[in-house]
């Protein structure tokens, strides 16, 4: 699993594990990581990809799957 630092006014960076798929949401505030679960691979790419992936975040991301918080 690998770190991508993005383009983001809320998030500093993401991380997604393949096998078990893993979200990985580091915010940028105050470096707080949640961790999703059962987050599909597509979600993962579009959130990378999106034009504002704060938004992208708030609509596809927060409160649609199971979470933890890492840290």
């Amino acid at each position: 699993m690998e770190w991508v630092q993005v383009e983001s006014s809320s998030l500093s960076a993401v991380a997604y594990d393949t096998v078990h798929q893993l979200l990985y949401v580091k915010f940028k505030e105050d470096n707080t990581i949640y961790l999703y679960y059962d987050v599909p691979v597509s979600i993962y790419n579009d959130l990378v990809q999106a034009t504002s992936i704060g938004g992208f975040y708030s609509r596809n991301v927060r409160d649609k799957y199971r979470y933890w918080r890492v840290n």
